[in-house]
């Protein structure tokens, strides 16, 4: 038996939309950025681009990509393009994944207090993803 590429990219595709319901459940779950008061369409949307965004920044865990959705919705989208945020995500760890945990020990309060208030609902509606990256495959963990 042979799986062919078409066959395995359905798969991936299945799996993706699988995962980004399971980041909807927990960011509904934790109420995080009013989860709980979106339609589940606009909820998985807007997961989704939280994923994509988290999958750019070089994170494939499952959690670490959670966790990065999870900041997404707290603190909005747009977040990691703050300085404070960016110099972190992009420093050089052994273990990529590991660099969204370590947001909370670089990031000093006050840049946390700047991107809580400037969270704007609206950016969830911005083009700050390509089509590409919208639908960008991944690692997962388990």
């Amino acid at each position: 038996m042979r799986i062919t590429a078409h066959q395995f990219s359905v798969f991936h595709q299945r799996e993706e939309e699988r995962f980004v319901g399971r980041v909807a459940a927990c960011l509904v779950e934790h109420d995080l950025g009013g989860a709980r008061s979106l339609s589940p369409e606009e909820l998985r949307r807007r997961a989704g681009i939280a994923v994509a965004r988290g999958r750019r920044h070089g994170f494939t865990w499952q959690s670490a990509l959670t966790a990065f959705a999870a900041l997404c919705f707290a603190l909005g989208p747009r977040f990691d393009e703050q300085p404070d945020f960016l110099v972190w995500l992009r420093w050089e760890y052994p273990d990529e994944n590991t660099r969204v945990l370590m947001l909370s020990e670089g990031v000093p309060p006050s840049a946390w207090d700047e991107a809580h208030d400037a969270h704007d609902d609206h950016a969830w509606n911005g083009p700050f993803l390509t089509a590409e990256e919208q639908g960008a495959p991944g690692d997962h963990d388990t």
